[in-house]
């Protein structure tokens, strides 16, 4: 499937949606699409090792003093990493190391997920990214030279984040997140409560120590139901900040007289003076029916 602007030409047309008519070059123009943003699961891991504090987990090695403490991305990089071939075990007939066995549970080219891929107009993708990411959707230095310096493109990104949150609540778009989030929670699931307790590694004829469940399933889901509530916040507030920012450098009663005078740079200054006020029209009507958190 393919999501893009109806009229993607035409600044003050908010159509959006699936499209039948791939633009091209297509590489130029769309990003091909996880709706699950791969980078929650790292996300994730780093909130565990946040909560679980830095003695959380004991030493899994062979003989390991138990007094030794370890934190969460400690214990995951010395029992879910860099096993031997030998050691390592299958899951759905291939065999990875313990830790990369989440990441199949995504759409992938060799899985039968293939066709939850997406591809989606670039714009919207990177605002999206931004949305669900760690930083923010953009650096207030980047927006305000954008604003003083290319308030056309200054436009489009605030109509490219209010476009993401117009994809997110896509139906299609919104089933196949909550899929892709169950998965994850099924794998983390499989492998916290039965692969990783149950796993016999051996080394030199010494046993690992064993996993204790700490109910990474459940975790998932409330750390998802927290960040999706989170991106929805960040989206709204960076349209309601910089659109306010937008109108107030501007639609003047300067530069509304200055855009009626005859001459190119007053056409100019006109047709951004509507692009701005269309914005704002289209994001007072959505605000109030925009997406909310699916889970």
């Amino acid at each position: 499937m393919t999501y893009d602007y109806k009229v993607p030409d035409t600044c003050n047309d908010f159509g959006f949606g699936a499209v039948a008519t791939v633009r091209s070059p297509v590489g130029d123009i769309y990003a091909t699409e996880h709706i699950l943003e791969l980078q929650m699961v790292a996300i994730f891991l780093d909130k565990m090792n946040d909560d679980f504090g830095s003695r959380g987990f004991p030493s899994f090695r062979p003989g390991a003093d138990p007094n030794t403490k370890q934190s969460f991305c400690q214990a995951i990089n010395q029992l879910w990493r860099n096993v031997p071939q030998a050691s390592r075990f299958a899951i759905d007939g291939v065999t990875r190391d313990p830790i990369d066995h989440i990441m199949p549970v995504y759409s992938s080219n060799d899985n039968t997920h293939v066709g939850e891929f997406v591809l989606l107009e670039k714009g919207v993708n990177t605002a999206k990214e931004g949305m669900w990411g760690r930083k923010a959707i953009n650096a207030d230095d980047t927006m305000n030279s954008y604003m003083q310096s290319e308030p056309d493109r200054a436009v489009k990104n605030l109509k490219d984040v209010m476009t993401a949150l117009k994809y997110m609540q896509d139906p299609t778009i919104n089933s196949r997140l909550k899929a892709e989030k169950e998965r994850v929670a099924a794998r983390l699931k499989e492998l916290d409560e039965d692969k990783m307790p149950n796993w016999n590694r051996q080394q030199g004829g010494k046993a690992w120590g064993r996993w204790e469940k700490k109910d990474l399933a459940d975790e998932w889901n409330k750390f998802m139901k927290q960040q999706a509530e989170k991106a929805k916040d960040k989206a709204v507030k960076y349209m309601d900040d910089n659109l306010k920012n937008l109108e107030e450098a501007y639609v003047t009663s300067y530069n509304e007289k200055q855009a009626d005078r005859p001459g190119e740079e007053n056409q100019v200054l006109k047709t951004l003076l509507e692009k701005i006020k269309k914005l704002r029209e289209e994001w007072t009507r959505y605000k109030p029916i925009s997406w909310t958190n699916p889970f």
